[in-house]
This record gives C-alpha cells, structure tokens and sequence, in this order.
C-alpha cells in the first residue's frame, strides 16, 4: 500500500493534480504505520478521482 500511495503521489505531480499528490502522500504514510482506520477512511476518497478527475 505504501508504494502505491507513492506512485499515486506521482502521477499527480506528473500531471499536476494536487488532490492527487496530498491523497497518495496520505496513503503511504497511513500505511507506513499501520493506521488502518485512517487508510480505511482515505481508500474511501479514491472514487472521487475517478469520477470527477478535474477539481
């Protein structure tokens, strides 16, 4: 999960999409320590990306 978060990090800064950047940087550092709750919760937003991708 926490590659993940770093590669989704990285496409938003690759195609310069903020909400992107912040939501990978969050998914990797809820997973570097095991906050599962918080990752639940940030998993949760994903859909968000996919169907509206333009803030």
């Amino acid at each position: 999960m926490e590659s993940f978060g770093d590669q989704m990090s990285a496409y938003g800064e690759q195609y310069g999409f903020a909400p992107l950047v912040h939501w990978g940087k969050t998914v990797s550092g809820h997973s570097k320590h095991f906050e599962l709750e918080e990752l639940m919760m940030a998993f949760n937003q994903f859909p968000k990306f996919i169907d509206h991708p333009n803030p």
